[in-house]
């Protein structure tokens, strides 16, 4: 997975591109490590051109959302491809 990055006012914005799976996890936290340490208080994952996400690189979304919330930090997933974005909405009864 290749991550660009830039700012768009006050937030972060991490456009992700290629297979996010579980070989992914360390430069998806090294860019989320390195928005925080800035004091980022808003990240947006544009996902636009994620080609796929397993489940690995959806426990990271999740795993990072909790630990930015905690933090008081705003995380907000942009433009999810349909095939990810059914990954990514709660299923009925859940």
């Amino acid at each position: 997975m290749q991550i660009a990055s830039r700012y768009l006012k006050d937030a972060k914005v991490f456009t992700l591109k290629g297979l996010f799976d579980d070989h992914a996890k360390s430069e998806f936290d090294l860019a989320i490590t390195c928005a925080e340490e800035i004091r980022c208080y808003h990240i947006i994952l544009n996902l636009a051109k994620v080609s796929k996400i397993d489940s690995a690189g959806l426990g990271r979304i999740i795993l990072c959302m909790q630990k930015l919330r905690n933090q008081g930090i705003r995380l907000t997933l942009l433009n999810p491809a349909p095939h990810v974005r059914r990954l990514l909405e709660p299923k009925n009864g859940s």
